[in-house]
């Protein structure tokens, strides 16, 4: 018995730690519209890669996680004061991105 708590003893003084991994994700892109009294009855579509995916208004903010690669974004509005507005940008999303674009319709 006594052995045996010796060789436990002497075993749990041995442990070998890793370092972990570090945790890879898709590439997250986050719209954010400035809240504000110009602009205010403004919607504004978020198309990805020619796809609607939202409608941002003042104030919003969206998130959306997307394969790693070549994405078409654009920002179109065709309502109220702000008729007419497009804004659109091509990006090259590597794993683990994070890239925030505020738009600016005021």
């Amino acid at each position: 018995m006594r052995r045996s708590l010796l060789l436990l003893s002497l075993l749990a003084g041995c442990t070998t730690s890793y370092p972990e991994a570090p945790v890879v994700t898709d590439p997250t892109i986050t719209f954010k519209r400035n809240p504000g009294f110009a602009g205010f009855d403004c919607k504004t579509a978020i198309l990805i890669n020619d796809h609607l995916k939202a409608s941002i208004n003042m104030g919003d903010i969206l998130e959306f996680q997307m394969p790693p690669g070549r994405h078409y974004l654009k920002a179109k509005s065709d309502t109220g004061t702000c008729a007419n507005f497009e804004a659109s940008r091509i990006v090259v999303l590597k794993m683990s991105t994070v890239l925030q674009i505020r738009v600016l319709r005021e």
